[in-house]
């Protein structure tokens, strides 16, 4: 599937180079003019201060095994502040160009950790706990019972408790597979996210990661 006007995306902007932070914002395509796309402001906006000017943009292709994602670095190139999409609409555009050719794309190459029973981050599928194996920004790996009615490339809606706090997010089933038992695994990618569940999931996750070095800290 070639990148076309109207295709929704999903940008990976990387905001702390150094501490390897990113967000996840969704977008869509004004234009396209060889290797120069003409993207939606996103919110949060793509400021002139993305680190090294550069965005991954990345899209869904439908396969013959079912819903892949593929994406591609391109530099941040312009802002514009009054683009009309349509005559009498006005939006705030970002310029990008493409600097490499599209490739498979995992959003959950996005950081991944894996909570344990203290890390105050529980799953629920279909109002049923759910046991989470790892997690990123982008997406979750988890186990649950099979009786709950998972197939992929099918949306699912999940609810997280963490620290005490809820949210609910749409997420798209990428694949399942079944273990020994009455347990099986699925892997989600996370749809268009609120930026409070993000930003809550961004906090959490760090904070697992932080516990988990110190407990590999050597003590005395």
């Amino acid at each position: 599937m070639r990148v076309v006007p109207g295709l929704s995306v999903r940008i990976v902007v990387e905001t702390d180079r150094r501490k390897g932070d990113i967000i996840v914002i969704d977008s869509t395509v004004y234009e396209v003019t060889g290797d120069a796309l003409l993207l939606a402001q996103t919110e949060p906006p793509i400021d002139r201060q993305v680190c090294g000017g550069e965005i991954t943009v990345t899209y869904m292709v439908e396969e013959k095994d079912g819903p892949a994602r593929y994406g591609f670095l391109a530099g941040v190139t312009a802002h514009i502040d009054d683009y009309q999409p349509v005559p009498g609409r006005h939006a705030q555009a970002v310029l990008v160009s493409r600097k490499a050719a599209p490739a498979s794309y995992s959003m959950r190459r996005c950081y991944r950790v894996e909570p344990t029973a203290v890390s105050r981050l529980d799953l629920y599928v279909n109002g049923e706990k759910a046991v989470i194996a790892d997690i990123s920004a982008g997406g979750v790996r988890f186990s649950c019972d099979r009786s709950i009615p998972l197939e992929a490339a099918v949306p699912v809606t999940l609810t997280f408790d963490m620290a005490g706090e809820e949210y609910t997010v749409e997420a798209t089933v990428l694949r399942t597979s079944y273990g020994k038992g009455r347990f099986r695994t699925a892997v989600a990618e996370f749809e268009k996210k609120t930026g409070r569940f993000q930003q809550a999931l961004v906090r959490r996750i760090y904070a697992i990661e932080r516990e988990a070095r110190r407990q590999k800290a050597p003590t005395g």
